[in-house]
């Protein structure tokens, strides 16, 4: 039998708080999206996309993840080399 736990700081209105205390002093800007059985519970967007502009992230602010998958590129191809390098 499963027993599924509650837990106070995943309810919405406690993570909004969360996420706009961040937000407010500058520790976060982004967008969050929290799953729960299969399905979007809670969903976040703030902060400032471009500071300099002042441009507020919403929910479809389009983010550059161009380099980011080059590091993961890059780790998956360091780790594939160690690998090689274990068997030899």
């Amino acid at each position: 039998m499963t027993r599924e736990r509650h837990n106070a700081s995943m309810e919405p209105d406690a993570l909004r708080s969360w996420f706009d205390h961040r937000v407010g002093t500058h520790e976060f800007s982004g967008v969050a999206l929290v799953w729960t059985a299969g399905a979007p519970a809670f969903q976040y967007a703030g902060g400032i996309a471009h500071r300099g502009h002042q441009v507020p992230i919403t929910g479809e602010t389009r983010f550059g993840v161009a380099s980011v998958t080059k590091m993961s590129q890059g780790i998956g191809s360091n780790g594939a080399q160690v690998g090689s390098a274990r068997r030899l």
